[in-house]
């Protein structure tokens, strides 16, 4: 897949799915993703989407599902390279069902239930496009204390293997997201096809860590920087002199995207975004000439 690719998080601030679908058309034309409508109700949520009681990617949690669906298959994004889903991860799930504690016996419903959920998800996505990316959001996976027990953060890494693993055998490409921390033990000992993280605030931390650079040692696997940030109007040249920091081998194995909390804003304020990420990507993909450096 082509480097410096634009794609989103999921969640956006519209009300309307089909204005949604037309937005992410214009913004994310080669990676599309589904939007999440948080806006339009509380169901949007990516915790109330896997609610035991809703029924699996239904209008009533998830409109912008079927009106992307009604787009691809309308001819809205010829370009696609591939097509990107999300949903919440399963130590998120079980952490905000249980109120903030960690509960291993929930973990093993929430694991399940993630599981087939990713399966139904992807079970769609596939039937519009060969190419499918899922992203798990999984916050807590950056924030679990460093004094959490052993037995309890193999749990929680175990959980997440297995939903990364089902991803994959539906033949989808898996992905964490992760706005918290970047857990980087975790990213290097799950290996997930994709990692997105905040890099408005981790930049430097993702940056200096050896353990980044052995897991991109593989060159299938790409990094999601989210560079641009989105409740201010970005400035792209700042967000340049940032970003050509990253090495120029790192940056083949990129997309960038939005930081989290885009949704939380209005729509002028995404399309800012949006704008900024593409510019961006364009100014990067410049930079990568030939004889670049390694």
């Amino acid at each position: 897949m082509e480097p410096l690719l634009v794609t989103g998080i999921g969640s956006l601030p519209h009300r309307d799915p089909v204005a949604a679908t037309a937005f992410v058309s214009r913004f994310a034309p080669k990676l599309p993703f589904w939007p999440q409508l948080p806006q339009a109700s509380p169901a949007e949520a990516m915790v109330a989407q896997a609610a035991r009681d809703v029924a699996p990617w239904s209008d009533a949690v998830a409109c912008g599902l079927s009106a992307f669906e009604r787009g691809m298959k309308r001819g809205m994004f010829r370009d696609a390279v591939a097509v990107k889903g999300q949903l919440v991860g399963p130590l998120t799930l079980a952490i905000a069902e249980a109120r903030g504690r960690f509960d291993a016996a929930a973990l093993e419903e929430t694991t399940a239930r993630v599981t087939m959920l990713a399966r139904e998800q992807i079970r769609r996505l596939k039937a519009l496009h060969a190419s499918v990316v899922v992203f798990l959001d999984e916050p807590a996976l950056g924030t679990l204390p460093d004094a959490t027990p052993a037995r309890e953060r193999e749990a929680a890494w175990s959980a997440v293997a297995a939903a990364l693993a089902a991803i994959r055998e539906a033949g989808a490409r898996a992905g964490i997201h992760c706005c918290a921390a970047p857990p980087l033990a975790a990213v290097e000992a799950l290996a997930p096809d994709v990692f997105s993280f905040d890099a408005t605030e981790h930049l430097d931390a993702v940056l200096a860590d050896a353990r980044v650079a052995r897991w991109l040692s593989d060159a299938d696997r790409v990094l999601a920087f989210g560079l641009v940030p989105p409740l201010r109007k970005p400035d792209v040249d700042e967000l340049f002199r940032r970003a050509v920091r990253i090495p120029p081998s790192w940056l083949r194995q990129a997309w960038i995207t939005p930081s989290c909390g885009i949704a939380s804003g209005s729509i002028a304020a995404a399309e800012q975004v949006f704008d900024a990420a593409l510019a961006l990507a364009s100014r990067l993909r410049g930079a990568l000439t030939p004889g670049a450096g390694s």
